[in-house]
């Protein structure tokens, strides 16, 4: 197998991508949590425990080396974002579902 890896073309598109993957799997978390597909408690201790703790806390408090200190301070900002973030695609889905209804009947 073959895989294909572009790093990003600038420190900036970086920083972005970090801060979207933060926030999207911060989204994804809220979704498991709200649609059940997993144990709420699973979902709460991965959440505390692996992601926040294990990953984000110890990444800002004792780098490795390996991740930079400001890359993981980018990280949990995004996943702070992330509830907001995954309201206003819930919102952006109903309109969406809406209009999609509203064609359907009108034909």
């Amino acid at each position: 197998m073959l895989v294909y890896h572009a790093h990003r073309q600038s420190i900036a598109a970086l920083r972005r991508q970090i801060a979207d993957n933060g926030c999207s799997f911060g989204c994804y978390l809220i979704h498991c949590f709200q649609k059940r597909t997993v144990k709420r408690s699973s979902v709460i201790s991965f959440f505390l425990i692996d992601w926040l703790y294990r990953w984000n806390m110890k990444n800002l408090l004792r780098p490795s080396g390996k991740i930079p200190r400001y890359l993981s301070f980018i990280e949990l900002m995004g996943m702070l974002k992330s509830p907001l973030a995954y309201r206003a695609t819930q919102i952006h889905a109903a309109k969406i579902k809406k209009r999609h209804e509203s064609k359907n009947q009108h034909q």
